[in-house]
């Protein structure tokens, strides 16, 4: 298995300064709603950790709290972007 935790790790902080970005008015992109590109990159960690739970044998406690990290990560912004969008 590759070690690409990293790369999941540089996803989730970019989905977090995004929402950061929104929480404080800010406006990066013109064009791209700044929640939903938010959500989409909070939903690649709990892809990534739900991969991982299938793929390995020995789970360990870890695991299952980055599941229930990143899932919970992935409601909020989802909710951040529901409201967004009703304006």
């Amino acid at each position: 298995m590759i070690d690409s935790s990293w790369l999941v790790i540089v996803i989730a902080g970019v989905a977090a300064l995004l929402l950061l970005l929104d929480a404080f008015g800010g406006d990066a992109f013109a064009r791209i709603q700044v929640p939903g590109l938010a959500t989409f990159l909070a939903g690649m960690p709990l892809f990534y950790v739900a991969l991982f739970i299938i793929a390995v044998d020995g789970r360990r406690w870890g695991v299952w709290v980055a599941l229930g990290l990143s899932a919970g990560a992935l409601l909020l912004a989802a909710a951040s972007w529901a409201l967004d969008r009703r304006g």
